[in-house]
């Protein structure tokens, strides 16, 4: 995967959002995306078989059941 350079999160910002973001700013976001793409292939490793996602179908069902609960 390619790296994310301050000027692309830029043109994204303007075009997508009509937003001027600065270079400052355009290089922390940049920087965190590498950060989470660097982290996201690790996932797979250390997530063990079996496990739900946080917002997996099993996960949604067990919480709607405790908040009926708690009323």
């Amino acid at each position: 995967m390619g790296t994310l350079t301050s000027e692309t999160v830029r043109q994204m910002m303007r075009e997508l959002f009509d937003y001027e973001i600065s270079e400052t700013r355009a290089q922390l976001l940049a920087n965190t995306a590498g950060a989470m793409q660097s982290l996201s292939r690790h996932v797979a490793v250390l997530a063990p078989a079996g496990t739900e996602p946080p917002f997996g179908y099993a996960n949604l069902i067990a919480e709607s059941q405790k908040t009926r609960l708690k009323r």
